[in-house]
């Protein structure tokens, strides 16, 4: 018996994974134009200094350039790290809010409130799982309600049985109330527990 393994979606939503990734991806490639561009001009003004001077330094040729390599370097990477750390906070505040706002309303749900509805605001991401739970609460309460209906057809069936003596009404309520019973059997049978 062969198994497939699907990737499951359940918080992948692939605008929200291609603007993090666009994102980071263009903080990284600002990062390396400031180095190089930094590297450029450091390197440009040496060269300058060295050739005004009409002297060589007393150092190897790969070590005229170090300095300039490693200052322009080092101020990309501080430049990119702080771009980075703005971008993770923009993010965390772009997921926070709406995150907490589901939990929130999931704890609603869990308390049994089924009429309640996820409202997150237009631009907040997570939409779509705040629809999928409204959903989904929906046909639970759908599902409730049929359940309901159910048992007050089965109240009102067994009040007139208690008040009947005729045996063929009593028979025919008692039938009734058989498929009563196995329709709300089959509305809970509905629900999967495992």
């Amino acid at each position: 018996m062969s198994i497939l393994f699907r990737r499951r979606r359940y918080l992948n939503d692939k605008g929200f994974q291609s603007r993090f990734i666009l994102r980071f991806t263009a903080i990284s490639i600002l990062g390396s134009t400031i180095a190089v561009t930094g590297f450029a001009f450091l390197a440009r003004n040496r060269i300058e200094a060295i050739l005004s001077s009409m002297r060589l330094p007393d150092v190897a040729a790969g070590d005229i350039l170090f300095v300039d390599s490693i200052m322009a370097n080092a101020a990309a990477l501080l430049f990119t790290l702080l771009m980075f750390f703005a971008a993770a906070q923009g993010l965390l505040r772009a997921v926070a809010g709406p995150l907490h706002r589901v939990h929130q309303d999931l704890q609603q749900l869990s308390s049994g409130n089924l009429g309640f509805r996820v409202v997150l605001r237009e631009g907040d991401e997570f939409v779509y799982f705040a629809d999928n739970i409204n959903v989904m609460a929906d046909g639970l309460k759908h599902r409730f309600r049929d359940i309901r209906d159910h048992v007050e057809d089965l109240s009102k069936t067994l009040d007139e049985l208690s008040r009947t003596s005729d045996d063929q009404e009593a028979f025919e309520l008692q039938t009734r109330l058989a498929h009563q019973i196995e329709s709300i059997d089959h509305d809970i049978k509905r629900f999967k527990w495992q």
